[in-house]
């Protein structure tokens, strides 16, 4: 009820916003079946630039390139290498310099456990993130090992990042091996951005128009949550209603109540656009601080006499807030 309470009182004093989520998986790279293609270094890719400190720069790999030598996932991955040390490594920035959140990374070895060069292959990568006022964060990710080619296991490994991994200026990545010579594959960097953080259950309460008003959640970790409301009467007024356990009690005409015990009502928020279905908002609210995985659910009233009661009502929507 503590988080519940917490997303009750940041309401009041939510701002609209916005936020785009950007993905680098360098398909759009030149690649060869008889191997790697160098790509730049840096490489500039969706608004970012990839610096190879460490190595000879980004080359790219198309899957089952040489008869199935390397590490795969069915699409273009990119790698850096360094022959004659023990670490390769290569720096993440925005473009233009601005700050950023990282998400997560796809991480592997580079060949498959049956090549002669499979040794060559990262161990280990120490990730090193960089914050506006000088702070710092760090993870160390142990690479699991397994490469088996096109199909089979899968070779890559999905490292997602804490919370803490915004306001950044740079993120670094140094991969190591026992030998010396580091091969390091990378693919699908998250960046920026929120993910969705809803799951609708139950059932809403059409209003005028047979219009049904939605209410969806997106997560920034560490930062923000947005809430919206769509699908509502524009013009009218909007109440949201939190708890912790998911219901269905008949409140007349076919709706239901989804969310107990009640907090709120959270409004009236006025809602933009006009005319039936039309009607929106969007709140954003600061990502309350969790230390153990919680959930809370969410529902939206409308003020609306074009139905069956004299409002229209979304489903149950579950949030998960995790450390």
């Amino acid at each position: 009820m503590r988080l519940a309470t917490a997303l009750a009182l940041a309401f009041a004093f939510a701002v609209p916003t916005a936020s785009a989520q950007v993905v680098l998986d360098f398909e759009g790279l030149s690649t060869s079946p008889s191997g790697g293609v160098f790509a730049g270094n840096p490489l500039v890719e969706n608004g970012y630039r990839l610096t190879v400190t460490k190595g000879v720069g980004i080359h790219a790999f198309e899957d089952g390139w040489q008869n199935d030598r390397g590490s795969s996932n069915g699409t273009t991955t990119v790698y850096t290498y360094v022959n004659g040390s023990t670490e390769t490594e290569f720096r993440l920035e925005e473009a233009n310099g601005a700050p950023f959140t990282i998400a997560s990374i796809d991480l592997a070895e580079t060949f498959n456990v049956g090549d002669f060069a499979y040794s060559f292959g990262v161990t280990s990568v120490t990730i090193v993130g960089q914050k506006v006022g000088g702070a710092s964060v760090q993870a160390v990710v142990p690479i699991d090992g397994v490469s088996d080619g096109q199909g089979g296991a899968a070779d890559f490994q999905t490292h997602v990042f804490s919370g803490a991994w915004n306001d950044l200026l740079s993120v670094t990545f140094t991969g190591t091996s026992g030998t010396t010579n580091v091969y390091m594959n990378f693919d699908n960097i998250v960046l920026g951005g929120c993910a969705s953080n809803g799951v609708p259950y139950g059932t809403g309460c059409p209003g005028t128009g047979g219009f049904t008003p939605t209410v969806s959640s997106t997560r920034c970790p560490g930062q923000t949550v947005t809430l919206e409301v769509d699908l509502a009467l524009g013009g009218a007024k909007a109440f949201l209603f939190a708890g912790v356990t998911q219901v269905a009690l008949p409140m007349g005409g076919g709706c239901t109540l989804n969310v107990v015990p009640l907090l709120g009502p959270i409004g009236p928020l006025p809602l933009g656009g006009s005319g039936a279905g039309n009607g929106t908002v969007t709140l954003v609210v600061p990502d309350p601080v969790v230390l153990a995985t919680t959930k809370v659910s969410i529902q939206a009233f409308v003020d609306d006499s074009g139905g069956a009661m004299p409002f229209s009502n979304t489903p149950g929507v579950e949030l998960t807030f995790t450390p």
